[in-house]
């Protein structure tokens, strides 16, 4: 990729990554993209590239990873006592209920983004 092409690649994640600060809000977005299975250093240098606020980085980092972090831990629990007896299966339930709180969290903004009248 030669250094224009670069720059106009960076551009337009950039532009990508403002429209959905916009949309979202920072705080909002930030939750919303750390729920979201997409990986961790994508999501910070998206944010850097539109402009995220440090607190609302933070802060959003902090709601949306908790959620995984206890996820991780309740698999690492399970385990310590893992014998082929007592497989037990990913806990859909909880997979649900982020599913769903993410979508109940940007749910106004996409409303809003989608039926906005100019």
């Amino acid at each position: 990729m030669t250094p224009s092409n670069l720059n106009s690649y960076v551009s337009r994640i950039s532009a990508t990554g403002e429209s959905i600060v916009t949309t979202t809000g920072e705080l909002r977005g930030m939750v919303a993209a750390r729920l979201s299975p997409a990986p961790a250093d994508s999501v910070s240098i998206g944010a850097g590239l539109a402009g995220v606020s440090t607190w609302n980085f933070a802060l959003g980092t902090l709601i949306g990873e908790l959620p995984w972090a206890i996820f991780y831990v309740t698999i690492g629990e399970s385990l310590r006592s893992f014998s082929s007896d007592s497989v037990q299966t990913v806990n859909i339930e909880f997979l649900l209920v982020v599913s769903c709180g993410t979508i109940l969290l940007l749910a106004g903004p996409i409303y809003q983004c989608m039926f906005q009248t100019e």
